[in-house]
């Protein structure tokens, strides 16, 4: 297919022209920064309440197929670790999610794979507040949650299979628990994102 056609151009291995497939990993770091936090209980009274959150640090690492010129598919574990303005400590947040991503690959002077791209990661979390967050002694610390998010993304390949990318977006979580009395507590967390890394492709 065209993909292939393009892509093996920028890499240093041959392949069939026919070949679809192209695997990747990928190792990335980056940080969130801005956004808000809020956490909302729904007991026998209801209320919330909201922060700015400080930069939070994250690292991951994401596999993937690109079975069309378009589309790749695949799946990623990152963490970040977020608090807010006002706290001390950090508490991590660890997403398991897919990734589809919609690409646009371009050859360069035959040497390199230039390809933007948008993905939108989207899955389960835990959440893990550490002990400086006090939401009530009997609150479990590891909590279940969702998370999706859209980042725009460029990759730069070469021809010794491997190269870097920056991705730039949003990220939303939601993490709950519910206490010993039945109520719920909600975290519900916005915050742009901004990673790097490096790609192998093979």
């Amino acid at each position: 297919m065209a993909c292939a056609a393009l892509l093996m151009l920028g890499l240093a291995s041959p392949a069939r022209a026919d070949d679809p497939v192209t695997r990747r990993l990928m190792v990335f770091t980056g940080g969130g920064f801005g956004g808000t936090a809020s956490i909302a209980y729904d007991g026998a009274a209801s209320f919330s309440f909201s922060g700015d959150l400080a930069p939070s640090p994250i690292a991951g690492a994401r596999a993937e197929v690109a079975f069309m010129h378009y589309l790749a598919f695949g799946g990623q574990v990152s963490t970040s670790f977020w608090r807010g303005v006002d706290q001390s400590r950090r508490n991590p947040m660890i997403d398991f999610s897919i990734t589809p991503r919609v690409r646009v690959p371009f050859v360069i002077d035959g040497r390199f794979l230039l390809e933007p791209y948008v993905v939108l990661p989207v899955g389960f979390s835990l959440s893990v507040f550490n002990s400086s967050i006090d939401l009530g002694g009997d609150l479990d610390r590891v909590n279940p949650g969702i998370n999706v998010g859209a980042l725009l993304g460029v990759t730069l390949l070469t021809r010794r299979h491997v190269g870097a990318f920056v991705e730039f977006g949003w990220m939303h979580h939601v993490a709950y628990d519910t206490d010993r009395s039945g109520a719920r507590w909600t975290l519900t967390m916005n915050q742009a994102t901004l990673n790097a890394g490096v790609v192998y492709a093979f």
